[in-house]
């Protein structure tokens, strides 16, 4: 009793030497038998990203996406909107600096619940340093803008050294960021039918994560590696 048709398509095009776009788009439309009666849901989401390459040494890129979850079983309706526009300069053979702004605005709603809405301003930089032939550093940093939560910076610093042609040695550190979705914080008593049911916590706080990692390759030859 289960029926779903799914639609994909992706192009892309060159509308000049300097201005690059894709665009791509996937739909799934479901159907199914629920307590003997027909059930729909469906899934949208469309993206365009254009690139322009406005000097020899700096790209502009935009994008637009857009996520959309309907189910009529639940009345659940699921929407994420997230532009983007970000930079890249090639300042000089050593540096590689990308910077930019993100927003995403998340909408939630379902049976039992009123529409909830959540926005989140991002602002980043990036600069990735060739220091010497053998060791290159790379450190961003991130900040965060969620609605009702104090600004959080979020950065990030990893080395690479290749002592030797075939050796490469990597670590680094990072912090991590998550914030409470609507859903998470305005559940109110779904269930599948079973005797399980979820609840959401408007109390929650947001998570926070260090991370810490270090790897090596080894490649004796071309057609072998350790790592």
């Amino acid at each position: 009793g289960y029926t779903t048709r799914i639609f994909s398509q992706r192009i892309g095009a060159s509308f000049s030497p300097k201005i690059q776009g894709d665009f791509w788009l996937r739909f799934a439309d479901n159907e199914m038998t629920f307590i003997g009666e027909a059930s729909n849901s469906y899934l949208l989401m469309p993206n365009a990203h254009f690139t322009f390459a406005l000097k020899d040494n700096f790209t502009l890129h935009t994008k637009l996406g857009y996520t959309e979850w309907f189910a009529e079983t639940s009345s659940e309706h699921n929407r994420l909107l997230r532009p983007e526009i970000w930079g890249v300069i090639k300042a000089n053979d050593k540096h590689h600096l990308t910077f930019g702004v993100d927003y995403a605005q998340h909408t939630f709603t379902r049976s039992k619940v009123l529409e909830e809405s959540q926005g989140n301003t991002g602002i980043f930089v990036q600069d990735n340093f060739l220091l010497s032939d053998k060791i290159t550093i790379d450190g961003a940093i991130r900040v965060d803008l969620p609605d009702n939560i104090d600004p959080v910076f979020s950065p990030k610093l990893s080395l690479l050294i290749s002592p030797t042609g075939n050796i490469d040695l990597r670590a680094g550190a990072s912090r991590g960021f998550h914030a409470p979705t609507p859903q998470d914080l305005y559940e109110e008593g779904y269930g599948h039918g079973g005797t399980a049911r979820r609840f959401g916590n408007p109390d929650l706080k947001p998570e926070y994560s260090t991370s810490l990692w270090f790897d090596a390759t080894y490649k004796p030859t071309e057609n072998l590696w350790f790592n």
